[in-house]
């Protein structure tokens, strides 16, 4: 009897995927401009399988949270990579330095302005509602296709700095991350600033370049060589994962930061396998169309996994009004506030009508389901149940929120030919 439920269960799993892919396959196209995402179909799949409704799965999240720190690290990890090779190294002047600028100041202002409001509307401890800044303050590569650039030929501000940004402060978060759970988890005689700043910041940042860098050049040079002269020798999927997976091994063996790396790799690769026909000659074969075409594909297959999982995990959360007032604060005051404030201040230099656009597409995903579980699994006690909440909330709220404007937004943007 219970093999005969055991099989059962598996082939309503295997049913449920099989009608979900099936269907996106056939309607991704047709509601981009619409005000729906994959996101939130996959949300509701996973809210409906889940105990409020159909009962179908269930999950807690302090037993489950190795399995799903994994598969949202995974999930990151190709998504910095594929953003990495939808931008270019040669950008217009300002734009990388405003890319930098999005991932430090204003995930800086997040981090605290997110800390003064978990300590006001919980009232737990400075440090736990820093760790919970660090965990939401990222934006998410994964969620925010649809307001990415679309090929290296997309020179869209708007696209470059959401792509770029969200890249870039998916490894950024990780400092802070590391320096909140040292604080509550360490004695404070035991704590040193000096060894968290070089080894956690300056070791980690600059080591992460290195890895990221080496990686990008070395593997689009071996890429050419073996595709010289039209010649495919090459199986680019399984190459897209030795170029990943390598490159994040390396940088986590070196204490660096694995997504940055990741990002960079995917940033140079694109850089060298784009000119390197300049000097290889005209018949060199591009490898990196093939690695971004493949790495897109895992990255849906992951978002379905994750979103879903988010779905069902928001069962298993006792939520109150106070979850929801942080969402509020995150989604609609936080983040906007960091961005007039630096528009006022002149570093952002484009029009007040581009810095509130930017400003509400941050959105928030499976980045911050990776460091919740992280952080977790690193020693966050199980009984700050706020913590959890509040991710779960921010992250639904926004798939929401976000999947809902996205689409119509920058479908408006393309009708109105504004790109600048």
């Amino acid at each position: 009897m219970h093999a005969r439920r055991l099989m059962n269960d598996t082939a309503f799993w295997y049913l449920v995927s099989g009608l979900v892919f099936g269907s996106m396959a056939v309607l991704s196209k047709r509601i981009e401009p619409l005000p729906v995402s994959n996101s939130i179909i996959y949300l509701a799949v996973g809210f409906l399988l889940g105990p409020w409704v159909l009962g179908k799965m269930s999950m807690d999240l302090q037993q489950d949270s190795p399995l799903l720190e994994t598969m949202a690290e995974i999930a990151v990890l190709i998504s910095v990579f594929t953003a990495g090779l939808k931008l270019r190294i040669r950008q217009p002047q300002g734009r990388w330095w405003q890319a930098i600028v999005l991932t430090t100041v204003v995930m800086a202002l997040t981090i605290l302005g997110i800390a003064v409001a978990g300590t006001q509307l919980y009232g737990i401890p400075f440090l736990v509602a820093a760790l919970l800044g660090a965990i939401l303050a990222p934006t998410d590569p994964v969620l925010a296709s649809a307001v990415q650039v679309r090929s290296e030929k997309d020179k869209d501000w708007l696209r470059f700095n959401l792509t770029a940004e969200a890249a870039l402060n998916d490894g950024a978060a990780f400092p802070f991350v590391v320096l909140t759970l040292t604080l509550l988890t360490v004695p404070a005689m035991d704590f040193s600033w000096s060894i968290w700043f070089f080894r956690d910041v300056l070791w980690a940042i600059l080591g992460s370049v290195v890895v990221g860098v080496i990686f990008g050049l070395v593997s689009a040079k071996v890429a050419s060589f073996l595709r010289k002269d039209g010649e495919n020798n090459i199986v680019e999927d399984l190459f897209c994962l030795g170029i990943l997976f390598s490159a994040y091994a390396c940088a986590l063996y070196a204490h660096t930061y694995g997504f940055v790396a990741c990002f960079l790799a995917g940033l140079y690769f694109r850089h060298v396998d784009t000119n390197i026909h300049l000097t290889n000659g005209e018949t060199n074969i591009k490898t990196a169309p093939y690695l971004l075409h493949f790495s897109e594909q895992l990255e849906r297959i992951l978002e379905f996994l994750t979103v879903i999982i988010v779905g069902i995990l928001m069962a298993e959360v006792h939520f109150r009004k106070e979850h929801f007032y942080l969402a509020f604060i995150v989604i609609f005051l936080i983040r906007p506030l960091a961005f007039f404030m630096l528009r006022a201040l002149g570093l952002v230099k484009k029009d007040w009508a581009s810095v509130a656009l930017i400003s509400w597409l941050g959105v928030r995903g499976v980045g911050s389901i990776y460091y919740l579980t992280y952080a977790f699994n690193n020693g966050l006690p199980s009984q700050w149940h706020d913590v959890f909440a509040s991710v779960l909330v921010v992250v639904a709220s926004s798939i929401v929120l976000h999947g809902v404007t996205s689409g119509p937004i920058m479908q408006s943007r393309v009708n109105l030919n504004f790109h600048h």
